[in-house]
């Protein structure tokens, strides 16, 4: 394939961004939370978290393609991207491309 091997590491800051978001979308499908605040309330957490989830599945496409233009791996940054979003493009932009592995074997 000649994409160099990367490892999905995540850094203590990513880590707290997943935890974050995981949490949300856990309270968010409670069957508790509804009796914790009014139908309005609990209806604007359900469109942001849905928001939320859209959002990072786009980032992480876009991180995946961004990720293959820089010889980098494609599924390690997907899911980067889906678990931490911007942050993860942000990221990914910051880096420099790897080079091709170039074997003539």
């Amino acid at each position: 394939d000649g994409t160099p091997r990367e490892q999905l590491l995540m850094t203590p800051i990513e880590r707290v961004l997943v935890v974050g978001g995981i949490g949300l979308v856990c309270f968010t499908l409670g069957k508790e939370t509804p009796a914790l605040m009014s139908a309005e309330q609990f209806h604007i957490l359900q469109v942001f978290t849905a928001v939320g989830i859209a959002g990072h599945s786009v980032l992480a496409l876009l991180s995946a393609k961004l990720a293959q233009s820089k010889n980098r791996s494609a599924f390690v940054w997907g899911v980067k991207g889906l678990l931490v979003g911007a942050y993860a493009v942000q990221k990914l932009i910051t880096l420099p491309a790897l080079p091709k592995d170039n074997d003539s074997s």
